[in-house]
């Protein structure tokens, strides 16, 4: 059975063949973990997955139509805070991340991933979403090393 780019991409975005599940990288990831530093990194758990919702937000404002407001430099798409200051905290983005996800799954389909993205210098849906699952995949690939360092596997 041939799968179309939409299904490919969902199921990418979901955790299958080379992609990491981003919901199950942080299950067993409570807020204390995920603000902890592991020596010589640069980054805890809390930067790599706060960094990826960031992105995963505007790409999903984009996938609904919605101007997006990039950031002025790189640097701004990283919070400079190495922890969640609470366990609700933590949750809330954990949740909004995940719904983030759940409504990618819904709104596209092959006519859709033809659409123009707003303020996407001439790339398509389809190309905002293959971003978005290489850039889930690599910051998630790197919550699991930390995880695994921190000895939370």
């Amino acid at each position: 059975m041939e799968l179309s780019t939409s299904d490919l991409i969902r199921k990418s975005l979901h955790g299958e063949w080379a992609h990491p599940d981003p919901i199950k990288m942080l299950d067993g990831v409570d807020w204390k973990t995920a603000g902890k530093k592991v020596a010589d990194l640069p980054y805890t758990i809390w930067q790599l997955f706060h960094h990826a919702e960031y992105w995963q937000r505007l790409i999903v404002q984009g996938l609904k139509g919605h101007k997006v407001a990039w950031p002025q430099r790189l640097e701004d798409s990283w919070t400079t805070t190495p922890a969640p200051a609470s366990e609700a905290e933590y949750q809330k983005l954990v949740a909004e991340f995940n719904n983030q996800l759940a409504e990618v799954g819904t709104m596209i389909n092959d006519d859709v991933l033809r659409e123009g993205f707003p303020s996407g210098e001439g790339m398509n849906k389809a190309e905002f979403l293959r971003v978005l699952m290489t850039h889930n995949s690599y910051h998630f690939g790197q919550i699991m090393v930390l995880r695994r360092l921190l000895g939370n596997v």
